[in-house]
């Protein structure tokens, strides 16, 4: 009964530490950096294309929180806002998991139907997963199978008989090697090992880790490389033009470091009558434009602005006899205009 007992308790200790094994989850690969900006992660045609990849790049985008659920052919599940398991009824080639500015790239060859304790790349949460397939080309980003490669040899001789041999090792290469010589028998012979050796006399090649998801990139930079040396060394490449610098001009409004000038066409108006003066403002040897002058005196007020040039003429009628004052609104004047307006029988104002 005791014995009964002990095994019923080893049982049950093994059966709790498979499930929090299971609970933990670890990915079937190692991912990397995805070389994509935040930008180029909002698809995955965009982020096939930041890395480089050829072909037409489709696929299912789960955005935050990646919460447990299906998404078309994907179902997601045990998910804790930076890490989550998944699975698919359709293979899928690779899974973007993006968080911040970048991405952790988990690459799955020829396409994998699931994974589990894909991680986020920083400790912020998960702000989406892509889950991507070339829809062109249903081999892995680096245009080959899934974790192997095939080689075999030929040779022919004038007989009627044929042999081979196959063996395999665990980086999933086949290789093999035929020979027909004078005899008129079949036979063959298999050999293979499963820890990495192998038995056998053929050759055989292996290859092991993940497919390079960077396809062509050294020559695509050789490429370009090439082309922008070529560009540079053409005897007639495109210049663009050189813009030439505009002329100073110089400004012809009032300069406020420098006094306003007033010079007046006349020196005197009747008194009653409406006479006509043009009026010429300059600040530091320039011509002030838009500078505005009052007119005041013998019964005058009122307001003027020079145009080009820095000049005005305005019709001006004084109700009595006096002195009218022009000054500059605003800026400090370099002299005082004036003009007399007079009776007819007064005198003109020379000063």
């Amino acid at each position: 009964m005791r014995k009964r007992a002990v095994r019923i308790g080893i049982v049950a200790a093994a059966a709790t530490s498979a499930l929090a094994v299971v609970g933990i989850g670890s990915a079937a690969v190692s991912p990397t950096s995805s070389k994509g900006t935040a930008s180029d992660l909002r698809d995955c045609a965009a982020a096939a294309t930041a890395e480089g990849w050829p072909g037409t790049w489709t696929g299912i985008k789960v955005d935050q929180p990646v919460a447990p659920g299906t998404y078309g052919t994907v179902t997601i599940s045990n998910s804790s806002g930076n890490h989550f398991d998944w699975s698919s009824t359709t293979p899928v080639q690779v899974v973007f998991v993006k968080a911040g500015p970048g991405a952790n790239l988990y690459s799955y060859g020829a396409g994998s139907t699931g994974d589990a304790g894909l991680q986020s790349p920083m400790p912020d949460s998960i702000s989406h997963a892509l889950f991507c397939v070339d829809a062109g080309d249903p081999t892995p980003p680096d245009g080959g199978s899934s974790g192997g490669s095939t080689g075999g040899s030929t040779e022919t001789s004038s007989g009627g008989s044929t042999g081979g041999s196959t063996e395999t090792s665990s980086g999933g290469s086949t290789g093999g090697s035929t020979e027909t010589s004078s005899g008129g028998s079949t036979g063959g012979s298999t050999g293979g090992s499963t820890t990495g050796g192998s038995t056998g006399g053929s050759p055989s090649t292996s290859t092991s880790g993940a497919p390079d998801p960077a396809p062509g990139l050294a020559s695509v930079a050789v490429a370009a490389s090439a082309t922008t040396v070529a560009a540079a060394t053409l005897p007639g490449a495109f210049k663009p033009p050189v813009a030439k610098k505009r002329p100073v001009v110089k400004s012809r409004k009032l300069n406020v470091l420098f006094c306003a000038r007033i010079v007046v066409s006349r020196k005197s108006l009747v008194a009653g009558a409406r006479g006509r003066v043009s009026l010429k403002v300059t600040a530091g040897g320039l011509a002030a434009s838009g500078l505005g002058l009052r007119i005041s005196g013998a019964g005058v007020n009122r307001i003027v602005r020079t145009g080009q040039g820095g000049t005005v003429s305005v019709n001006l009628t004084p109700a009595r006899a006096g002195i009218l004052q022009i000054t500059a609104v605003g800026r400090k004047g370099c002299n005082t205009a004036r003009i007399g307006a007079v009776g007819s029988s007064e005198p003109t104002v020379t000063g």
